[in-house]
């Protein structure tokens, strides 16, 4: 018998029409030295130079991106084929079935000091939502660490 560890379900783009939400940084992060696949938030005379201009470059594309996907909606392309264009930032919604082995699991990885910034700081939500609703096991888990 097969044990199902966690499935996902995202609203698909092929029955909605996004909204214009997209995530954008407060902070840009630059490549980390050490690690290959780490970054870390830069000097505050890279921040003052380029943070802002990194910022509008990426608001700018998201905006022009959303214009172009309404352009398609409103010129009769389907929605599977006019999301082509949108950038990964966009917010989506997903729902995530899991068991509690593979959350502590996905917690252990994700909370984890070396994980990437925005995966840890939704980790770090997950894990109060473990919290209180599954206290005992949240605090044995909690008792290994």
């Amino acid at each position: 018998m097969r044990h199902r560890v966690s499935s996902f379900n995202e609203i698909s783009g092929r029955y909605v029409q996004y909204e214009p939400e997209f995530y954008i940084p407060e902070q840009f992060r630059i490549p980390a030295e050490s690690n290959k696949q780490g970054s870390i938030f830069p000097s505050d005379e890279w921040k003052r130079q380029f943070d802002w201009l990194c910022r509008r470059d990426v608001e700018d594309i998201c905006s022009d991106a959303y214009e172009t996907y309404k352009d398609l909606l409103r010129r009769g392309v389907a929605k599977e084929m006019a999301r082509m264009v949108l950038p990964l930032n966009l917010y989506t919604q997903y729902y995530w079935t899991v068991n509690a082995r593979s959350l502590m699991n996905f917690l252990t990885l994700r909370c984890a000091e070396d994980a990437q910034w925005e995966i840890r700081q939704f980790a770090f939500v997950v894990r109060d939502i473990f919290k209180e609703k599954m206290p005992m096991t949240f605090n044995a888990w909690n008792d290994d660490d």
